[in-house]
């Protein structure tokens, strides 16, 4: 079993999900195209956020924090994936209001079964809200 890098993990996130995909590369650069700054102006708010804290570290925390406390991005429900699955962890996200914590899986099989399942349940059975 080998270790998913995160080009690879992206690259399975755009083939898995049907919905659209877009990456913000740094917590600046995503919160400017959440807020729709700049270039950004025309993009689309995203129905939800996958917060994937490998490689982030506390700018994930603090993007995690800055989109809750927003009241225009608060509602944008957004799915923690952490590679460590320690409980110190999961209880800091659910503390900063993630909508939820999910172990991201190291090998490729594991990982695009993940990403199914949270097109199925938040795509299809969830409703999310408008705008």
């Amino acid at each position: 079993m080998t270790s998913v890098t995160r080009t690879e993990a992206l690259e399975l996130l755009v083939l898995r999900l049907s919905a659209n995909v877009t990456m913000g590369e740094n917590r600046p650069n995503a919160l400017a195209l959440l807020r729709k700054q700049g270039h950004n102006a025309a993009a689309k708010r995203p129905a939800l956020i996958l917060l994937d804290l490998d490689g982030y570290g506390e700018q994930g925390w603090a993007l995690l924090h800055e989109i809750k406390a927003d009241p225009q991005l608060r509602r944008i429900p957004v799915i923690v994936l952490g590679a460590a699955n320690s409980g110190a962890e999961r209880a800091r996200a659910y503390d900063l209001h993630a909508n939820c914590y999910l172990q991201r899986p190291e090998d490729k099989e594991r990982l695009g079964a993940l990403l199914e399942s949270i097109e199925d349940f938040w795509f299809m059975r969830v409703r999310l809200p408008v705008g």
